[in-house]
């Protein structure tokens, strides 16, 4: 009898745990840029590459798609050098 209520206990909170009701808050969310960047002392050109963070209740996969949603209009890059290492 004991056997048969665990198993019961158990099936109930296998069961329970495994809905899926997924919450994407989008209320109040900032776009935030992410940089990727290739720089090499022993070049003169550099690359920077800007980009968005996105979320959204579609997919990543679809929402990758859409370019407005991974880049931005227009960006305004400005980089300064603080320090210079020459490794001698």
């Amino acid at each position: 009898m004991k056997k048969i209520l665990g198993i019961l206990i158990l099936g109930g909170l296998f069961f329970s745990a495994c809905e899926e009701n997924p919450i994407i808050q989008t209320d109040g969310f900032v776009t935030q840029p992410v940089i990727f960047s290739i720089i090499d002392s022993n070049d003169t050109v550099h690359y920077i590459r800007v980009g968005r963070l996105f979320s959204g209740v579609k997919p990543p996969y679809e929402t990758s798609r859409n370019a407005d949603s991974i880049y931005f209009d227009s960006v305004d890059v400005k980089v300064s050098v603080k320090e210079i290492r020459t490794g001698k």
